[in-house]
């Protein structure tokens, strides 16, 4: 008797069949890519608060070679005269102090220093040091007066440093982006909320916060005020 050998022939996927699993990989990646980009964004923050810590220390390193004297934000603190030779931010005052940052007299930087936040990478091999990722607090610790307070001129005389800032992110796209405070990252928004909608600030005493933008839009007084004045 001979037996017929069944032969087991499996059907091709169908359109609907397809179509839902491709529907479910649609659905997987929506669900699974904002998580990812979370998680690269929360490194890069990460990243971003090192690299404010670094300048912290270079700053303080700077105080300490000079007698607890503050670096200025630029030199026309200490009398230089605007948009001359003499006229400097902080990141070429204390370009001894920054590692691997290279700043001949055009005051330029190389990219990859610790001026470049990785959330904002510099768009071409050289930068203007004028152009930085990171701005200082111009008023309470770099040294500028805003109405009828005394800026800060030496470590030892900052008042609440962890509430006072020191340095925070800045957008890298103009000329003033090297400072920070209450008008200048309010009222000409020199600043970026690049780190999921919040900004990397480090404070006097060398810890790092991420604010939102309620923390730049201070009340009036602000000037004798932490965290952008000189309390």
């Amino acid at each position: 008797m001979n037996h017929k050998s069944k032969i087991s022939i499996k059907e091709p996927f169908t359109l609907v069949e397809l179509l839902i699993v491709i529907a479910i990989i649609v659905l997987l990646c929506s669900l699974l890519l904002p998580s990812l980009r979370t998680a690269m964004e929360t490194a890069k923050r990460i990243s971003c608060s090192n690299k404010e810590k670094q300048i912290y220390l270079c700053w303080q390193n700077y105080a300490s070679d000079f007698n607890g004297y503050l670096c200025p934000v630029d030199t026309a603190v200490m009398g230089a005269t605007m948009w001359t030779p003499a006229h400097r931010p902080w990141t070429n005052i204390m370009r001894n102090y920054l590692p691997n940052v290279s700043l001949p007299s055009s005051n330029a930087i190389h990219r990859g220093t610790i001026l470049e936040c990785p959330s904002k990478p510099f768009v071409s091999e050289w930068h203007d040091a004028w152009y930085t990722g990171y701005g200082m607090n111009q008023y309470g610790i770099g040294g500028k007066k805003a109405v009828s307070e005394k800026p800060y001129k030496t470590i030892g005389m900052i008042r609440l440093p962890t509430q006072v800032v020191a340095f925070g992110d800045s957008l890298a796209d103009s000329w003033v982006d090297q400072r920070l405070g209450y008008s200048w990252v309010d009222r000409v928004s020199h600043n970026e909320f690049r780190h999921l909608k919040k900004s990397n600030y480090i404070f006097g005493d060398g810890h790092v916060e991420p604010k939102d933008y309620s923390f730049i839009n201070p009340p009036w007084g602000w000037w004798d005020k932490a965290p952008w004045g000189a309390p």
